[in-house]
């Protein structure tokens, strides 16, 4: 799969002090929610999805 340029901003983010709270937006139908489950899955053990369009939560272990 091709490395979007997003993935070195998340990369990025996780390197930070503050660790602060992710807020991705954009478009419908660009690929948001590929590309956060493709780098929780690479750098954490377990990552919670809150999805507030749809109202689901999904814990992923």
């Amino acid at each position: 799969m091709l490395k979007r340029k997003i993935i070195n901003k998340l990369e990025a983010w996780k390197r930070t002090i503050a660790n602060k709270a992710l807020l991705i937006k954009g478009a419908h139908q660009v690929g948001k929610t590929t590309v956060v489950r493709q780098f929780a899955k690479a750098n954490y053990k377990n990552f919670v999805e809150i999805n507030f369009e749809q109202h689901i939560i999904t814990l992923t272990y």
